[in-house]
Parts: structure tokens; sequence; C-alpha cells
């Protein structure tokens, strides 16, 4: 997986989290990339339609939430869904939006999601989109 000059990484939870740096406002924009294995995954979220389904699910519950339709999405290795969600985190007094994707390999299942204010997504999107193609399955 591609690594982020500048970027603080952490770890927590079964997930790479990646802190923007704090030049140019982005110390709020965070990418985080959680991989669980298929085998304790719910089946119906093993194939694309029911991984789509609870993904919605799960996005719909943020704070006055605002999501996009499914968009398929992937690359050679793996195959999945991608959304765009606005909403209100708890702790913060502005809206934030998210890309959020979800990638079935053969043997886990990939959440990568990038968040920022809301109006600052676009400056790190590019470095987001090298995130995901550059992620393998090993």
């Amino acid at each position: 997986m591609r690594q982020l000059p500048g970027w603080e990484i952490t770890r927590e939870k079964g997930a790479i989290i990646f802190l923007g740096p704090a030049a140019r406002g982005q110390n709020e924009t965070t990418i985080v990339v959680r991989s669980v294995p298929l085998a304790e995954v719910r089946p119906t979220a093993r194939e694309e339609s029911g991984l789509s389904h609870a993904t919605a699910n799960v996005l719909a519950g943020l704070p006055n939430s605002n999501v996009s339709r499914a968009k398929p999405t992937g690359h050679d290795e793996m195959r999945g869904v991608r959304y765009q969600v606005s909403f209100d985190p708890p702790s913060k007094e502005r809206r934030f939006e998210r890309t959020q994707i979800a990638l079935l390999g053969q043997d886990r299942l990939f959440h990568l999601m990038h968040t920022a204010p809301e109006g600052a997504l676009q400056t790190t999107a590019p470095l987001f989109e090298e995130v995901v193609a550059s992620l393998r399955e090993e």
C-alpha cells in the first residue's frame, strides 16, 4: 500500500490511519484502511450487492448524513462499491464529507475511508485514489 509522506501513521483496532499534515488546514483529514478476514464477514456481505447494502446502512447511521448512490469501483485484484457522504460529526462544529470504498479480495474485505471537513476533501483526493490503487491482498 502506498505511503503518504508528511502524514502521521497510527494503528487502531485492525486499521491503519493516515492523519493529514497540519499544513494547509489538512490536519483534520484522515485516510483509514481497515481489513477484515472474509471468514468474519456475514455471508450476504461477501457479494457486491450485500456489501453495498451493508455499507449504505452504516453510512446512513452517521448524524445528519446525506449518502450518495453506490458506484461500482475496484481494480485488477478487487471489486467493490464507492459512496460519497456528508455528515455532522458529534465532536465537530462543522460538516464533514467522506469517500468510502468497500473492496472484496479473495480472503479479506477492505474498507477505505477518506474524511475531511466539507469542501476540503478534493484537496487530498488524488492521494486517496493512489492508496486505493496501490492496495493489494498479501
